[in-house]
């Protein structure tokens, strides 16, 4: 199958190129005017911000601050932030051969919802931090577990998807267009964050729940099934716009 893909993507660049020397460059403004590119373009944009959207650089960022709130004290959460970050580096490695082996959206769904339910339970373990003293631990492993959950899909499919939704002509401005939005979004939340926190406290991350929940709805209706397809198929799936139903049977 890894062949066939790889094939596939060699028939395209080579059409790519016979095309290139009469066809019209294309830019941002050509994919936005384009018709059939609106949902695509959508879906690499709104995945690529509900990526930043969904707080996982709160916990990156402020994730000293984040322990010590949850009563961890300077050194667990010294010893808590590190395990993040370990946590990451080995979701980093898991996340390969889970792309190479299950479906996409599938997998994507799968880690936001896991995640919106991380977001949940931290932001009531926090509330609840001086009612129980096993409230701590709670805290530390949903934010343990939220860095996995969000490795195994959220993390990576945000930046390749775009790469599977468009073929290779619009296929670099799209993908620059994506980048452009995630990096907004991580602007968003890091510059925001202390402001939103100091005034409704836990409750900061019920905001990312919610992004998360409408995330997952758009996912869930527009985004199509990519891996083993050829890109001209995917394309052709959601070529109509917002009417585009590419994951219901007998839908055009």
């Amino acid at each position: 199958m890894d062949i066939m893909l790889l094939q596939m993507e060699i028939s395209s660049l080579q059409r790519e190129v016979e095309m290139k020397t009469t066809a019209e460059p294309w830019t941002v403004t050509r994919i936005l005017k384009d018709p059939s590119l609106r949902l695509p373009i959508f879906l690499v944009c709104i995945i690529q911000f509900g990526q930043q959207m969904s707080g996982i650089n709160v916990v990156f960022y402020y994730s000293n601050s984040i322990f010590r709130d949850a009563g961890l004290g300077i050194t667990g959460a010294q010893y808590a932030t590190l395990g993040t970050g370990v946590a990451n580096i080995a979701m980093a490695l898991v996340s390969v051969p889970v792309m190479s082996s299950l479906n996409r959206r599938c997998v994507l769904l799968t880690s936001i919802y896991l995640c919106l339910g991380c977001l949940s339970v931290l932001c009531i373990s926090i509330l609840l931090i001086h009612l129980s003293s096993s409230m701590p631990i709670v805290c530390t492993v949903t934010v343990l577990a939220y860095v996995v959950f969000y490795g195994i899909g959220l993390g990576p499919i945000p930046y390749f998807i775009g790469s599977e939704l468009f073929d290779i002509g619009p296929r670099p401005v799209a993908m620059a267009l994506g980048s452009v939005f995630n990096w907004g979004g991580n602007f968003i939340v890091g510059m925001m964050f202390p402001t939103i926190e100091s005034i409704i406290g836990a409750y900061t991350f019920l905001i990312f729940v919610g992004f998360l929940l409408i995330l997952a709805q758009i996912v869930r209706i527009y985004l199509p099934e990519t891996r083993g397809r050829n890109t001209m198929d995917v394309a052709a799936s959601v070529s109509q716009g917002f009417k585009s139903r590419p994951n219901y049977v007998g839908v055009a």
